[in-house]
């Protein structure tokens, strides 16, 4: 499965700065089709900056059960690029 062109311009970034993928995973959360995992945090500072879609939101789980921590949700796709803190 290919990831939502609304994420891909986050994606691109991330490995244009160095960050790689870490894994990707279909249907991983109740509401996600795709997760693109990523091996070190994102930079949210610089990719706020490039979301351009209405459809993608920005999240952060402060429940320190769950490894990933923060990311972006596609709400039109159910995709998401997802990473440590």
């Amino acid at each position: 499965m290919k990831l939502c062109e609304h994420l891909e311009p986050i994606l691109a970034n991330e490995t244009d700065y160095g960050n790689s993928i870490g894994d990707i995973i279909e249907n991983a959360w109740t509401n996600a089709k795709l997760v693109v995992i990523l091996k070190n945090a994102i930079n949210v500072n610089q990719t706020n900056t490039i979301v351009s879609s209405p459809f993608v939101k920005y999240f952060e789980i402060t429940d320190n059960h769950y490894e990933l921590q923060k990311g972006y949700f596609c709400e039109q796709c159910k995709h998401a690029i997802a990473s440590p803190i």
